[in-house]
């Protein structure tokens, strides 16, 4: 099954393999023998990233899972990464909804401010925003231009105020 996946030494010595970190392959080993795998925040992505890469679906539906239980303004962001990075749709749009119903919990989070534009604009452009006013909206995008490098993202304000 993972045999094409394997790089040996010519010595046949050893094998790598390579794009899977120790960490994920470890937890996907446990779960197809049988036992649960130890997430959590920390590690959740190289589990992900291994199930995705060996293709364990079952894993990666774990991972899903894990990770939609942990959501909240805090992680909700890094989550929504992990679920890019590994076309996790559904979880992509249960954090997609929670920033556009929760955007003034996560816009005070450190998260936040690591957004790169093009996600910030798709967030406060979506039609879908609920904010109980504009200035919610406003305050955010000053929070995040205030929040970084303020000499690169003084470009980025005139299209937020469009």
């Amino acid at each position: 099954m993972f045999s094409d996946l394997w790089q040996e030494e010519e010595d046949g010595s050893e094998a790598s393999l390579h794009a899977v970190s120790a960490i994920g392959l470890a937890e996907v080993l446990r779960s197809l023998y049988g036992r649960p795998a130890r997430l959590s925040l920390a590690t959740v992505a190289q589990v992900v990233q291994a199930a995705d890469f060996l293709q364990v679906a079952s894993v990666t539906r774990t991972c899903e899972v894990f990770l939609s239980r942990s959501l909240q303004p805090g992680t909700v962001l890094g989550i929504s990464e992990v679920a890019r990075q590994f076309w996790l749709g559904g979880l992509e749009a249960e954090c997609n909804d929670m920033v556009l119903n929760r955007l003034n919990e996560v816009a005070a989070t450190k998260e936040f401010l690591l957004l790169e534009f093009p996600r910030l604009e798709s967030f406060l452009g979506d039609d879908r925003l609920a904010v109980s006013s504009e200035g919610v909206v406003w305050s955010s995008a000053l929070v995040w231009l205030h929040g970084g490098d303020q000499e690169e993202r003084a470009q980025y304000l005139k299209p937020l105020l469009a």
